[in-house]
């Protein structure tokens, strides 16, 4: 399940109060998405489902990321090939995963079958929202 949720999402960083100031979101930097300019290597830097932080708690039990996830490599390669590289502290079983991906519009990408929510770009941050059984699921990725 945990693998399904990192695959439909690809971002957090979202702006809350309790963000430290290099975390928010700096919208005069958003830009508009294209297949050239989002394609890339990207590793996962935070999640959150609805307000919760879900990729590093101080309580254990409320991460949905597991350590071994926090590592992987999201390749969005030139030729619309989708790659996730279970890279460093390897899960088991391995989440190597391949597939295609897509830029349907400027605010929706589509990773394999599932579709994502642009909710911020900036060609370096990219922070994808999901709606999963009625809430929302957040992750952030950073382009390596």
């Amino acid at each position: 399940m945990v693998k399904k949720v990192l695959l439909i999402s690809f971002s957090v960083l979202t702006v809350f109060s309790s963000c430290r100031k290099n975390d928010r979101l700096d919208w005069n930097d958003s830009i508009v998405p294209t297949p050239e300019n989002i394609q890339g290597v990207y590793a996962i830097k935070g999640a959150r489902w609805g307000n919760l932080n879900v990729f590093d708690n101080s309580f254990p039990d409320a991460n949905a990321v597991r350590p071994c996830d926090k590592d992987d490599i999201y390749r969005l390669g030139p030729d619309y090939s989708f790659k996730v590289s279970d890279i460093g502290m390897v899960c088991s079983p391995s989440n190597n995963e391949t597939g295609t991906w897509s830029l349907i519009d400027s605010k929706t990408l589509r990773l394999n079958h599932d579709l994502g929510t642009i909710y911020f770009f900036d060609g370096t941050k990219l922070v994808l929202k999901y709606k999963v059984n009625g809430n929302w699921l957040t992750v952030s990725f950073i382009k390596l």
